[in-house]
């Protein structure tokens, strides 16, 4: 491995990033996004029966939000769209 690329794992390390796909594989829900679905019943329980593939994909999109701005965007759309049945990301 090149220096760079020790440099890139170091630096994902200190960030965050070299584990963030954990919480999502283990469908772990943001607090934020929990207290959003909970808020709203109808969504919390198209959320709770999407497949894990369609959560996952769902959970990915808000973890690696890099703006607050975006990851609330994007938890909106994700509760907007599962109260109506559908998932945000397919």
């Amino acid at each position: 491995m090149t220096d760079a690329g020790r440099a890139a794992i170091q630096a994902a390390k200190v960030n965050g990033w070299w584990t963030i796909s954990d919480q999502v594989e283990d469908l772990i829900e943001p607090k934020d996004l929990a207290a959003a679905l909970d808020a709203d019943p109808g969504a919390r329980t198209h959320w709770d029966g999407f497949s894990r593939r369609v959560k996952r994909l769902m959970l990915w999109w808000i973890v690696s939000a890099v703006q607050p701005a975006t990851r609330t965007q994007r938890i909106a759309t994700v509760v907007d769209e599962a109260s109506q049945g559908r998932p945000a990301r397919e």
